[in-house]
């Protein structure tokens, strides 16, 4: 599975190779192409780019930015199967900033829920479709092998069933400029998701670091009491740090420190095959696309 992603500036194209019996997945691919400010001239430019890494014939996932979707979970409604998104977009028509019936819906259990039960919770993503539209008329222009779109949830969900310590249930957290996203998993299943509204700008500025510090361990902490009250699960006692351009000082002994929990960074160099070693920033900018190409599942 491929995943090419593009913004304004940049493209990147990272491919994963799973060899039966491999003790590893192989990073076989890992590009970048920095674009021409012209809009025309990127696309003929990625187009052709594209075309030399062979993107048109690999199976090919792109990902939402997380303004463009919503990630929800609710009592799944008592109607037959066939009838479930219908019923699901009068659910959660209050939940979303923005009109249900131009939403795409997709929906998965909760992890432990017996299917069909009465009351099941299930995880609903909610969204927009002119953003998948764009985003899938962008990649088709580029003649892109399009057939999955995902989102960061499940990204850094395939990125910790990579780590043995997902077989007792592990944390990752992941920090952007602005915001954060806290998963649990466990056995390659999403147990639990929560967003942070503080990032690294935030966790590095002289005013605001002990602040954000005490917001990110209690949302943590939260985070960890439901899994165990809620799932009815032993406690977790890893988290891992997705890879960042810049490390934030003191966050891993803060985690040791008032949690209880081992903290380390992510490598990719240890959780695949990495036929020549990544240079130094690559795992961070890379790492949303990396997660989405670890996806084993064949439907989105």
């Amino acid at each position: 599975l491929a995943c090419l992603s593009m913004d304004a500036k940049a493209a990147s194209f990272v491919r994963i190779v799973r060899e039966e019996g491999a003790l590893k997945p192989t990073l076989a691919e890992c590009k970048q192409f920095d674009l021409p400010e012209n809009s025309e001239e990127a696309l003929v430019a990625v187009k052709k780019w594209a075309r030399k890494l062979g993107a048109g014939q690999a199976i090919c996932t792109t990902v939402l930015d997380a303004s463009e979707y919503r990630l929800l979970t609710t009592d799944a409604p008592e109607v037959p199967k066939e009838e479930m998104r219908s019923a699901l977009r009068w659910k959660i028509k209050d939940l979303i900033d923005f009109p249900a019936q131009e939403a795409t819906l997709d929906v998965f259990d909760l992890p432990g829920a017996q299917a069909g039960a009465k009351g099941q919770s299930v995880y609903v993503v909610a969204a927009r479709s002119d953003a998948i539209r764009r985003r899938v008329e962008l990649l088709s222009k580029v003649q892109v092998n399009l057939k999955i779109v995902d989102i960061l949830e499940m990204c850094q969900r395939n990125i910790a069933a990579l780590l043995p310590e997902d077989a007792a249930g592990v944390a990752v957290l992941s920090l952007s400029t602005n915001g954060g996203l806290i998963t649990l998993t466990k056995q390659s299943k999403l147990y639990l998701t929560r967003n942070l509204k503080v990032g690294l700008d935030d966790m590095l500025h002289p005013t605001r670091q002990m602040a954000t510090l005490d917001q990110t361990l209690l949302e943590l902490q939260r985070s960890l009491d439901f899994f165990e009250s809620h799932f009815r699960q032993p406690a977790i006692r890893n988290i891992f740090l997705m890879p960042s351009e810049v490390e934030v000082p003191g966050l891993l002994d803060a985690f040791q420190r008032n949690l209880g929990l081992k903290a380390a960074y992510l490598d990719f160099e240890q959780l695949l095959e990495c036929p020549v070693s990544l240079p130094e920033g690559w795992q961070a900018r890379h790492s949303i696309a990396i997660g989405a190409a670890l996806r084993q599942e064949t439907t989105a």
